[in-house]
């Protein structure tokens, strides 16, 4: 049998034996297949299967420990506080929930929105609605208002007083 090779991945010796020229392939920790000591060789399907089922992508969150996703496995999303993560085919959603809860909110450098109360830091809250409830807040409308009528009772209540023959303070002065 009559062999030709270019003496590098297949050899022949004196004897006729054909021995082929091969090396190992491995897969490095960040889910590459690392370079073979001698790139020139053969590899057989063995290794071939190992360096593709070990290889993988790398997953890390907020500068954290990296991990391996090997070929085959899955990550999973999972919802967070707040966080609500849907897929559809292969692109994957991240949204704010459609009912939060926080702790505290802080809008810029002047309101602040905690367990303890609101602070405005100084500023108007505008477009207040008028309360109606026992509970509920009065807008600047609504307190005019108020003192307005207030104003008018006791212009009202004069004008009575000063029409009776009495002195009013004598009784409550």
């Amino acid at each position: 049998m009559a062999v030709n090779t270019d003496g590098t991945t297949i050899t022949t010796n004196k004897d006729g034996q054909i021995t082929a020229n091969t090396t190992n392939l491995t897969n490095t920790p960040d889910g590459k297949v690392a370079e073979p000591t001698n790139p020139n060789s053969l590899v057989n399907a063995g290794d071939i299967t190992k360096a593709i089922n070990n290889s993988g992508f790398n997953i890390q969150t907020n500068g954290g420990d990296k991990e391996l996703v090997k070929t085959g496995e899955t990550v999973n999303f999972v919802n967070g506080d707040n966080i609500q993560i849907t897929n559809d085919g292969k692109n994957i959603t991240v949204a704010t929930a459609k009912d939060v809860k926080f702790d505290s909110v802080n809008v810029g450098d002047t309101v602040n929105i905690t367990n303890k109360g609101i602070d405005a830091g100084n500023t108007a809250i505008a477009n207040v609605k008028a309360g109606t409830a026992d509970t509920d807040a009065v807008n600047v409308g609504q307190l005019n208002e108020a003192v307005s009528n207030i104003n008018s009772n006791i212009t009202n209540n004069n004008k009575s007083l000063s029409k009776l023959k009495i002195n009013p303070y004598k009784y409550w002065g």
